[in-house]
C-alpha cells in the first residue's frame, strides 16, 4: 500500500509502465484489506469508464483506475509470510466441519488477544492411510 508522497515516489523510481498496486473500488482499499487515504488521482480520475474499472495502476505519479484485466506487473510490499504447521491430536472427530470451525475461531482469538491482526487461518489435513490391500489396521 502507498502510505504517502514519499512511499509514492519510491514505488514511481522503480517502474517505467503502468503497474498494479493492489487498490481498488468498493470502497477503496488495498488488496490486503488496508483502507487507503492516500490517493494521488490523474485529474481525471477516478473516472469508472464503462463501469467496470476497479482496480487502480500507477503511472507517471498518479493513479488511474482501470479494467481489472490489463496485463502490468504488481508492485507488492516488503511485508514477509510465514506459514506454519500445528499438529493437533485429539479424540475429537477432526473430519467433523463444526469441530475444525471452532478450533480456528478460538486460534484466531487467541492470535488477537496476543496482539496480532494480520493473519489467515486454514484448516488441511494428510489423506488417510491405507494399506497396501486397501485396508485400515482395524479391519485386519
Amino acid at each position: 500500500m502507498i502510505e504517502n508522497e514519499e512511499e509514492n515516489q519510491q514505488v514511481l523510481s522503480n517502474i517505467t509502465t503502468y503497474a498494479w498496486i493492489g487498490l481498488y473500488r468498493v470502497p477503496w482499499t488495498f488488496s490486503d484489506g488496508t483502507n487507503s487515504s492516500f490517493r494521488t488521482w490523474w485529474s481525471y480520475e477516478p473516472n469508472n469508464a464503462n463501469n467496470n474499472q476497479l482496480c487502480v495502476g500507477l503511472y507517471d505519479g498518479g493513479f488511474s483506475d482501470m479494467g481489472c484485466t490489463a496485463t502490468f506487473p504488481f508492485i507488492c510490499s516488503g511485508r514477509k509470510y510465514s506459514r506454519i504447521k500445528i499438529m493437533i491430536e485429539s479424540n475429537l472427530d477432526l473430519t467433523n466441519h463444526n469441530t475444525k470451525d471452532n478450533i480456528l475461531l478460538q486460534l484466531s482469538a487467541s492470535l488477537t488477544r496476543a496482539g496480532r491482526t494480520d493473519f489467515n487461518l486454514s484448516w488441511s489435513a494428510p489423506p488417510q492411510k491405507l494399506d497396501p490391500a486397501g485396508l485400515n489396521d482395524d479391519n485386519q
